[in-house]
């Protein structure tokens, strides 16, 4: 008898996993990588050496940006992705 169990965790459940562990392959979206290991929730990723260098790459960028941006462009940016 086979039983499939799914769970459905959000970052502040991964926050409480002692070590949580991301594995990316070549089909994972890198470009949602950064994020995610933003959140402190994870504690490895495992990927491939062109996978790791695609996700620093897209931190460093991400991070240059944001220093760039004022609250107020921030703010802005945000109140035109939300729909009304």
């Amino acid at each position: 008898m086979c039983r499939h169990f799914i769970y459905r965790l959000v970052p502040a459940d991964l926050i409480r996993i002692p070590n949580v562990a991301a594995v990316a392959n070549e089909g994972t979206r890198t470009t949602a990588m950064p994020g995610a290991l933003r959140t402190g929730a994870i504690d490895t990723l495992v990927a491939t050496e062109p996978i790791a260098r695609s996700v620093l790459s897209l931190d460093e960028a991400t991070r240059d940006m944001e220093s760039r941006e004022t609250p107020d462009k921030r703010r802005k940016m945000l109140d035109q992705s939300v729909p009304r």
